[in-house]
């Protein structure tokens, strides 16, 4: 009967998952199979079931039979969900750090998964309220009609249903169809709640999954040293003492000053110090003074009392208030006014600020960090910035070299940024070429790891093979070069010859137009060697 073959395919996956040590999914597959019995007794007492929902256990528990692991298990999920009910179209989502990853698809466009991917991060926030999201005419539903994709694919039904596991969300399921409004009855809904339990688990153990897992844990634990944009990966000299400088300062409470060029990564060395400080489970707030008018610089630092000014329409907290034992950092401090310097100097010396219109004194708790890419002295000197100020958060001075001089890390970072990008555009890039490594390490990067990072996000979202190539390494025109003394052109130009010529000396004396006797004085002259 029906209900016999629900029972016994119900009863296999509860067998799968016994036999592979899955005790949580086990358990929830007997609480799924107590709740079936009734809704089972209650279908087939009315014969209403549907031959569709039962090939759909049969399948499933086939399925986890004899294809758990393999590389297509997501896509033949979704394949058999997408068949088992009216849906023209799916995709599924797994959760990779903070972004929702598009894993498998059957008929649908990019900008449907666009939509989806949106849809699903907000299931996925909800998780809590078990909300799932449907509709059954997204065309005439004010949530949904406004959308790109349901516009131009005129799409009528729409599911989006959060796959979690003991509370934590691990992906989303989303179905749709353009041919017909009402697919979604209450019973389909419910149904597929029950199986998106199942699935869920079945994901979790599926080695899709489990690569997009590793690759989230390889993403986050590399070492704190990868945070943001990634300034402190590498192995130079210049990084390695920047390490040891920065942990040793984050234990106390001095204010550090960081001074840097633009897009060396001051912020990301500020959340490192952040990170491995004695408050690092506090707030770590940022702010950039350059890029805030300084009417309301004020307010942002402070905070306000309603009506202190025009707009000021409730009290307002400010950001040394907000970031009680955490830490605060200051970017393009060199751009504050001189009023606003003698406030922050009085926070720093007193542990104390006064909001915007108030007289009382408000306690601070939190740890300050500056940034400049300016010659503070200068300001100093032109009485721009005030000298007591500087001398007070220029304890501790810490200096974040240009990517320049730190040629030796260009490759670490660009696979770091490699990694970051085919998680976050959903790409799978295998690496990057040997040309296009040369490349990298011979640019001067101007904009520094700020425009590493961008280069390669370009070179990911360009590259047309398993790695990036020359080709898609788009570097601005080198518009000064520096100038060697007259030695060191010499000593390239032998040395690119004999590179060039693998080190054939007589070829590479022919280049350079010398005698072949008058190359080897010169290797030696230089001690250039293979």
């Amino acid at each position: 009967t029906d209900m016999k073959k629900i029972i016994e395919d119900v009863t296999e996956i509860k067998e799968i998952f016994e036999s592979i040590g899955a005790n949580l999914e086990l358990e929830r597959t007997k609480k799924l199979q107590e709740n079936l019995f009734p809704l089972i007794a209650k279908d087939y007492s009315q014969r209403k079931i549907s031959a569709q929902y039962l090939d759909t256990f049969s399948n499933l528990a086939e399925l986890i039979n004899s294809h758990l692991g393999d590389t297509e298990f997501t896509q033949n999920l979704l394949d058999l969900l997408v068949q088992t009910t009216d849906v023209e179209r799916g995709a599924l989502f797994i959760k990779a750090g903070r972004t929702m990853k598009f894993v498998a698809g059957r008929n649908i466009d990019q900008e449907t998964i666009k939509d989806a991917r949106a849809l699903s991060r907000t299931v996925v926030k909800d998780i809590t309220k078990n909300r799932i999201i449907f509709t059954q005419n997204a065309l005439t539903d004010p949530q949904f009609s406004t959308k790109k994709s349901v516009m131009v694919n005129q799409i009528h039904s729409l599911l989006c249903i959060p796959l979690a596991v003991s509370g934590t969300v691990i992906g989303a399921l989303y179905l749709d169809s353009r041919m017909a409004s009402g697919i979604f009855a209450a019973k389909d809904k419910d149904f597929l709640v029950s199986v998106s339990k199942i699935l869920a688990s079945v994901i979790e153990k599926s080695q899709a999954f489990q690569h997009i897992t590793d690759e989230n844990i390889l993403f986050k634990s590399r070492t704190i040293k990868e945070i943001g944009v990634g300034l402190v990966i590498g192995n130079s000299a210049a990084m390695r003492k920047i390490y040891n400088l920065a942990e040793k300062v984050s234990k106390t409470d001095t204010p550090i000053f960081l001074r840097g060029e633009t897009g060396t990564g001051k912020g990301m060395l500020a959340r490192y110090i952040h990170a491995k400080s004695k408050r690092k489970n506090g707030r770590f707030l940022a702010i950039n003074c350059g890029a805030i008018p300084e009417t309301l610089l004020e307010s942002e630092l402070f905070g306000h009392k309603k009506g202190a000014f025009t707009g000021a329409v409730t009290d307002k907290e400010g950001l040394l208030e907000a970031g009680v034992d955490g830490t605060v950092f200051l970017d393009e401090i060199a751009n504050t006014s001189l009023e606003v310097q003698a406030k922050l100097l009085q926070a720093i010396e007193e542990k104390q600020i006064r909001r915007l219109g108030e007289t009382k004194a408000r306690k601070i708790d939190v740890r300050f960090l500056f940034a400049t890419n300016n010659h503070i002295e200068e300001d100093i000197k032109n009485g721009n910035f005030r000298k007591d100020l500087y001398y007070r958060i220029n304890v501790i001075s810490i200096r974040v070299p240009p990517l320049r001089e730190c040629r030796k890390d260009i490759p670490a970072l660009a696979r770091f940024f490699l990694r970051r990008f085919n998680v976050e555009l959903n790409r799978d890039i295998k690496g990057i070429t040997p040309g296009a490594m040369k490349k990298l390490r011979e640019y001067n990067w101007p904009g520094n790891v700020r425009e590493l990072q961008n280069v390669i996000e370009r070179a990911v979202v360009l590259a047309l093979g398993t790695h990036v190539t020359p080709l898609e390494i788009s570097l601005e025109p080198q518009i000064t070069k520096e100038i060697l003394p007259l030695i060191e052109l010499e000593k390239k130009a032998i040395a690119d010859a004999l590179v060039m010529s693998n080190w054939n000396v007589s070829r590479a004396a022919q280049q350079l137009g010398i005698g072949r006797v008058t190359l080897w004085r010169h290797i030696k002259k230089y001690n250039i060697q293979k």
